[in-house]
């Protein structure tokens, strides 16, 4: 403000120079030497900021005249609002500065632009509302211009093009045609943004819409947040339409109360699948969430995959435990990856699973559920494995079932060589009981031989009788 009111002074200086004198007009200025440096270039400078427009008209500046208090007020009210087509309400209203006349802007590189969203608009800034704020910029207006200078009070716009705060409180931070029309709506900047919902905020971006109440784009392009307290936090074409919402990504819709969608689908929109209080991730390949030291590749040295990344892992982790693509769970059993090894008894194992307890039951969250196992104190008591007496890992299930089978197997192979043994021995005791039997049918055998032979000395015996008393009897 020094520096602007002491080229206001030395522009304002009388200057006794004689017109018909002058080398060359200055400014437009007639009656101003233009070879003059050091007072041209600030009659130059209050000549294009809309602080004078010339004394009797347009051609002359009057050097040597005195500036009376009132001029010098008007003045400084021009100065104060920067170029001369800015306009303010009144005495509560600041306009820093900035400003053009016209419609249009003609810049070197981007060539002639409107200065409002809607062709036709000035380039004036302007504040239509009590206390009021325009930092700067061209084409900004704080208040709603309804034509009761106390219905949008408070509304501020820090600079930019095109802007507009047209709602108590508003703000609108700065970026090109951006629009904050709401009690207390703040707009950061970016491009054609609006903030329509009470306490709306767009952080920038280009085309976002925060409508809902409390509702919160922070960036990206074409997104709409009308759910009240719903937010985006950027991408491209996201939509949270149902309160309590949040979306990033390309293409969301989270619709649903409560709902938080992040999606990264080309074809089609990722949304909540009809269902509240929800948070859902969505990729054309699915995600990952890495953590731990950073790696080579981008990632972190720990990692879970829910994705097609790998083939036919649509779960896979950093351990090399999976889920196959048909469903089985695939635990990593790499020896490499173990250690502490000793030996184990599989009798004990065995016997240990018998002893076992194993009930039918059901999980208090599944009622009626029913399920059948051991429970994690028993199986901890009796094997000792695993980090607590809480859980049963699938491995020391399937580990203690190999032992139980190795223990079974060598029980069985003890039976098999003891029922062989008793084979054996049966064997060579039939053996035995065929030759007895073969020893015994000979013994039946000589028994009738005997028999007859013993038949036949009877009858011998009987004959010599009966020939002996027949030869007595001769006699």
């Amino acid at each position: 403000m020094c520096q602007l009111l002491a080229r206001i002074t030395i522009g304002l200086l009388t200057i006794s120079v004689s017109a018909s004198a002058l080398a060359a007009s200055c400014a437009g200025f007639v009656d101003v030497d233009g070879s003059n440096a050091t007072y041209c270039p600030a009659v130059t400078y209050v000549k294009n900021k809309g602080i004078t427009v010339g004394c009797t008209d347009a051609s002359h500046y009057c050097p040597n005249d005195y500036v009376t208090r009132l001029q010098m007020a008007l003045f400084l009210q021009r100065a104060d609002k920067g170029n001369a087509a800015n306009t303010i309400v009144d005495s509560t209203a600041t306009i820093g500065g900035g400003g053009a006349s016209g419609t249009q802007l003609s810049l070197p590189t981007l060539g002639t632009i409107d200065c409002t969203s809607s062709a036709g608009g000035p380039c004036a800034n302007r504040v239509t509302d009590m206390f009021g704020t325009v930092a700067g910029g061209v084409g900004n207006q704080a208040g709603d211009a309804s034509g009761a200078i106390d219905s949008a009070p408070f509304a501020t716009v820090g600079g930019g093009l095109g802007n507009l705060a047209s709602s108590s409180a508003a703000t609108v931070a700065g970026g090109l045609y951006n629009t904050a029309s709401a009690l207390y709506a703040t707009l950061g900047g970016g491009l054609e943004n609006t903030a329509s919902g009470v306490e709306a905020t767009v952080a920038g971006g280009v085309s976002n819409t925060a409508s809902g109440v409390f509702s919160t784009v922070a960036g990206g392009s074409n997104n709409i947040a009308s759910g009240d307290a719903a937010t985006i936090a950027g991408g491209v074409s996201n939509v949270a339409s149902a309160a309590l919402t949040f979306a990033a990504g390309h293409g969301v819709l989270a619709d649903i109360f409560g709902c938080a969608v992040f999606g990264f689908f080309n074809a089609g929109p990722a949304n909540c699948k009809g269902i509240g209080n929800i948070v859902r991730v969505m990729g054309e390949h699915g995600f990952t969430v890495d953590w731990g030291p950073p790696t080579g590749n981008g990632g972190g040295t720990y990692w879970v995959e829910i994705n097609d990344l790998t083939p036919c892992r649509p779960i896979n982790t950093y351990t090399n435990a999976y889920l196959s693509c048909g469903g089985a769970w695939t635990n990593n059993s790499d020896r490499n990856r173990k250690e502490g090894f000793a030996a184990i008894d599989p009798k004990e194992v065995l016997a240990k699973i018998i002893a076992l307890p194993v009930m039918q039951w059901n999980y208090k969250t599944e009622p009626g559920v029913m399920r059948v196992g051991p429970v994690a104190q028993d199986f901890h008591a009796a094997f000792g494995v695993g980090p607590d007496e809480l859980t049963i890992a699938p491995t020391d299930e399937a580990g203690v079932a190999f032992g139980a089978i190795q223990g079974l197997y060598a029980e069985l192979k003890e039976r098999d060589a003891a029922i062989a043994n008793q084979q054996h021995q049966i064997a060579d005791e039939q053996q035995e009981i065929a030759e007895l039997r073969e020893r015994l049918t000979q013994v039946e055998s000589l028994r009738g031989e005997l028999a007859t032979l013993r038949n036949a000395i009877a009858g011998l015996t009987k004959a010599a009788t009966i020939a002996a008393q027949a030869d007595i009897t001769d006699r």
